[in-house]
């Protein structure tokens, strides 16, 4: 799945920085699933103060 969303992203029109940000992400919720992602997105949301 992972390698699939690297993919995703190379293959669609998006400029290199959010591609990276993109693959960032794919590789957050590899390694530690959905929850891990959940908590670093609000974290960037609302910075560290949850």
């Amino acid at each position: 799945m992972r390698l699939e969303g690297c993919l995703s992203i190379i293959k669609g029109n998006y400029d290199m920085e959010y591609s990276l940000y993109l693959a960032k992400k794919i590789g957050i919720h590899a390694g530690g699933g959905t929850e891990k992602l959940i908590q670093h997105l609000l974290k960037e949301v609302h910075g560290n103060s949850l």
